[in-house]
C-alpha cells in the first residue's frame, strides 16, 4: 500500500514543525520541502500493522522517508491510506501483517467517508500558524483539515 500513493517531488521550501505550533529546524536531518499544492503531510512509516502509531496527518513536512506531501492529485489515496491504516488496531496476532493496495479504485462514497473520518481522527495533527519566519521568509501555515469555517 505504501507504493500506491503517488509521491510528488518536494521542491518548495516550507518550515518543518517540531510540534503543532513550533518550527524545528535545528536537528541534523532537516526536511523542509513540500510538493507544489501542499495540503498536509502524511506520515506513514512502514507498510505493516505494527507501525500503527507512525501514521498521522501533519501541517508541515515530516523528517522521515515514510512521509509524503498530500496534494490535490493524491488526496483521495492519502485519505484512504490514513483511514485504513488507523482503523486496524495492532495486536500480537496481526502486528506483522502487511497492508496491500486495493485491486480496484475505491468508490467515491468510501473516499468521502475516509476523508470525514480523518477530519476528526486523533491522528489528525494539523494546525494553523500565522507569520512563521523560516530562512528569512514568512509563511502562513494553513490547516486544510479543519472542518469548520471561522466566523466573519
Amino acid at each position: 500500500m505504501s507504493k500506491w500513493i503517488d509521491r510528488l517531488p518536494a521542491t518548495e521550501i516550507f518550515p518543518p514543525l517540531g510540534s503543532a505550533i513550533s518550527v524545528k529546524g535545528d536537528n541534523g536531518d532537516v526536511r523542509d520541502r513540500v510538493a507544489s499544492g501542499f495540503l498536509a503531510s502524511l506520515m506513514c512509516k512502514g507498510n505493516d500493522v505494527q507501525n500503527y502509531n507512525n501514521v498521522a496527518l501533519l501541517s508541515g513536512p515530516y523528517v522521515s522517508a515514510g512521509a509524503l506531501s498530500v496534494v490535490p492529485d493524491n488526496f483521495d489515496k492519502a485519505m484512504v491510506v490514513h483511514a485504513v491504516r488507523k482503523n486496524v488496531r495492532k495486536n500480537w496476532l496481526n502486528d506483522r501483517d502487511q497492508f496491500l493496495q486495493p485491486d480496484e479504485k475505491p468508490g467515491v462514497s468510501f473516499v468521502r467517508r475516509c476523508a470525514v473520518w480523518n477530519l476528526f481522527a486523533d491522528s489528525n495533527q494539523t494546525a494553523s500558524i500565522r507569520n512563521v519566519t523560516y530562512k528569512g521568509k514568512t509563511f502562513q501555515v494553513i490547516n486544510h483539515f479543519f472542518p469548520f469555517k471561522s466566523p466573519p
